[in-house]
């Protein structure tokens, strides 16, 4: 009997046995997979294979069959899925922004337990390879995925009538900080809209007692013993804070360095390198500069140790980057005996740089510039009145501009000026 069958047999048996718990023995690969959705590596061949997939709403035969592999090194659980699909035209997969419903998609769900009671870290991502996670409380019937974002990756890919996926999900990610054991409960679900089938490795959806334990983890100790906490993230355009705490239990000095990766875009990054005594805490203030583009953004700060190089800890930060400036006129319309107009403006900068910033408003005439309106020390939200009765009739571009430092910022809008008060006698605009 070759050991992929002994692995097969062995969880059926300890499903199946007296024990209401079933054990998976993951496999330690030796190099990792690239994770692209292919699922060709050659270290899928020693994964451990969960082929005995049971529907949550019932007994009956799945129509669509998948299986799951299982593996893992010193740094993650990497999880493949093999899945057919008998129609894939019809595969739902509209959500495309991160942490969105993905649910409402056919999508892939991990459910990783760590020994809470009341809770587990929910990973979901659907066939764009979109992904979305979230603490998921047994008690509470919202789902919330702005209430944790984790630093794994995951991709996905439909190939005639399969779909293949995979997951890596790094032991840094989770809170391990006084954790006694290397044990992590895991189900892995799937959405099958497309033939109605909800179906899971254990037969349930949120029923925590019967997920499968990953046994023979080889999470590193110094991950139980080394934590971040009450991190307090700032995320404008330009330059950043964030502030956190790092506890080192580990009963020697922690020597040990902080830097955040950019996922998405454009970080600029100052990395800190410092020490902590064993048995201390100390907090941290970290720079860092965002730039563009604007949109949906994901960055991550690391905890180095810098003796081995290890990872520690990772805490991501996904959200939505708003331009530096951005402005509008209170109306789409003005009448050419208008004398005022307000310019609505929104700065996207820290508090520290709009103390010390500048804004000004032109008048955009041919080549030259017309100075408007300028004003200092600035709030995120400004309402600029200027005089309007030198705007000609027609349409008219008005320059935005943020000032600080030797930062320009540039945005425009087009106001439009008319006679009468349906501008039927107005100038064609």
């Amino acid at each position: 009997m070759n050991m992929r069958l002994f692995c097969f047999f062995t969880f059926l048996f300890l499903v199946a046995g007296a024990s209401s718990e079933s054990f998976i023995n993951v496999p330690l690969f030796d190099k990792a997979p690239k994770i692209d959705g292919n699922l060709n590596d050659d270290c899928w061949k020693n994964a451990f294979i969960v082929d005995r997939i049971q529907l949550v709403d019932g007994n009956q035969k799945l129509r669509d069959n998948w299986k799951v592999l299982i593996g893992c090194d010193s740094t993650a659980i990497y999880i493949g899925i093999d899945a057919d699909v008998s129609q894939p035209e019809r595969i739902v997969s509209v959500i495309e922004k991160r942490d969105d419903r993905v649910w409402k998609d056919d999508c892939f769900e991990m459910m990783i337990n760590l020994g809470e009671k009341d809770s587990y870290t929910q990973l979901l991502m659907n066939t764009r390879s979109v992904r979305c996670d979230l603490i998921h409380f047994l008690h509470s019937s919202v789902a919330e995925p702005q209430n944790f974002d984790g630093d794994w990756s995951g991709a996905c890919q439909v190939m005639g009538n399969k779909i293949f996926a995979e997951f890596k999900i790094p032991y840094s990610m989770f809170d391990l900080y006084g954790k006694k054991d290397n044990d992590f409960r895991i189900n892995i679900c799937r959405e099958n809209k497309n033939q109605n089938e909800y179906s899971s490795i254990s037969g349930t959806f949120h029923e925590i007692e019967k997920f499968p334990i990953l046994k023979n983890l080889p999470v590193p100790d110094i991950l139980k013993q080394v934590k971040i906490s009450d991190v307090k993230w700032s995320t404008f355009y330009g330059p950043n804070i964030v502030r956190a705490t790092i506890t080192n239990s580990t009963g020697k000095i922690l020597k040990y360095a902080v830097e955040i990766i950019d996922r998405t875009g454009y970080v600029a990054d100052v990395k800190n390198t410092g020490r902590i005594d064993s048995d201390d805490s100390v907090e941290i203030v970290k720079k860092y500069v965002i730039g563009g583009p604007a949109g949906e953004r994901e960055i991550s700060m690391r905890l180095i140790d810098m003796t081995t190089g290890q990872v520690l800890k990772t805490v991501n930060r996904v959200f939505q980057l708003e331009p530096p400036i951005f402005a509008y006129t209170d109306r789409y319309f003005y009448d050419e005996n208008d004398e005022k107009m307000e310019v609505r403006i929104k700065a996207n900068v820290s508090p520290e740089i709009l103390k010390d910033a500048r804004v000004k408003i032109f008048l955009q005439k041919g080549k030259e510039k017309i100075l408007l309106w300028q004003k200092r020390t600035l709030q995120p939200e400004i309402s600029a009145i200027i005089d309007s009765r030198n705007i000609n009739p027609g349409k008219n571009v008005l320059i935005i501009r943020l000032e600080y430092d030797r930062t320009k910022e540039t945005t425009t809008t087009i106001v439009r000026k008319g006679n009468g008060p349906f501008y039927g006698n107005a100038k064609k605009l």
